[in-house]
């Protein structure tokens, strides 16, 4: 016990408890400014099916959209927008892997459009592929929290049927939130915080 608190009490025990102390302030300032210019381009999604394997019960009946011929039609919406403090300029997107909403297998995608973006000054558009498998996003830059509601319309049945994919430099591959299983049934809000907050329906 003795050995205990002469340690406590002697200075090289002070002088080292300090520097933890200020080496673990340090860090803690690094990592707050890192995250701070961190650019993390993320997702999210809800779908809603509207025709599923028709054929198997209406082998006689024919769908349509536009002029092609469907047997399973959904309507998903997707959420893309920065959520780090760091600018995701347009040149900052990889030309080898470019930012996209793909389609997976054989699923093709009908129709796309921008619902809504909260930000006019980042120009986000959209661009579908010539085989219809690949919805290319575009803007010129996404500051924090900035992005844009898109809605699709393709032949799968689900949200499964649909990824984001592509490589931001100094902030990888997109990543997927989850929306609040709770209310993503029938009508989802989701906040993103621009100027207090901005509310998306996604249903």
């Amino acid at each position: 016990m003795d050995t205990l608190s002469r340690t406590v009490q002697s200075p090289l025990f002070s002088l080292l408890l300090a520097l933890v102390t200020v080496f673990s302030v340090v860090l803690s300032f690094i990592f707050y400014f890192r995250s701070r210019r961190a650019k993390e381009p993320c997702w999210a999604i809800h779908s809603n099916n509207l025709v599923r394997d028709f054929r198997a019960k209406l082998p006689d009946l024919n769908i349509q959209y536009g002029n092609e011929e469907v047997e399973n039609l959904t309507v998903a919406k997707v959420l893309f927008w920065n959520r780090g403090g760091g600018t995701i300029n347009s040149d900052d997107i990889a030309e080898g892997d470019p930012l996209r909403v793909e389609a997976t297998g054989a699923l093709r995608i009908l129709d796309a459009k921008i619902l809504q973006a909260n930000s006019p000054a980042s120009q986000f558009k959209v661009r579908l592929d010539r085989d219809r498998n690949a919805l290319f996003l575009e803007f010129d830059f996404l500051d924090k929290n900035h992005g844009a509601l898109l809605q699709l319309i393709h032949s799968g049945t689900s949200s499964t049927d649909l990824v984001v994919k592509g490589t931001v430099k100094g902030g990888g591959t997109p990543k997927r939130k989850e929306l609040p299983q709770a209310i993503s049934r029938e009508r989802v809000l989701y906040l993103l915080g621009v100027s207090g907050m901005w509310l998306m329906t996604l249903s």
